[in-house]
């Protein structure tokens, strides 16, 4: 016996024989656009353009916050490596 692994989907365990059926018309089903890879709810509809702009303006931050966190670390390995050379 198994559980639909898509998040919400509240079907009742069920053999593992019958999951294939259940799986391919689960509603909480998740899909890749084919025109953008984005992953979107089965049977709904979205705007690319949008999803995109919101997938890099995503990607962007990360970028952002990582460059600061090297260079945060950066500055400390510096000042470390100065209090050691005065130490000598």
């Amino acid at each position: 016996m198994i559980k639909c692994s898509n998040f919400g989907c509240e079907a009742p365990e069920m053999f593992q024989k019958d999951y294939p059926a259940h799986a391919a018309s689960c509603a909480f089903k998740e899909n890749r656009c084919a025109t953008c890879d984005v992953l979107k709810e089965a049977n709904t509809e979205h705007d690319c353009m949008v999803s995109m702009s919101k997938k890099y303006e995503n990607l962007e931050g990360k970028l952002n916050f990582f460059s600061r966190k090297l260079d945060l670390e950066i500055e400390r390995n510096e000042r470390n490596r100065v209090a050691g050379d005065k130490g000598t």
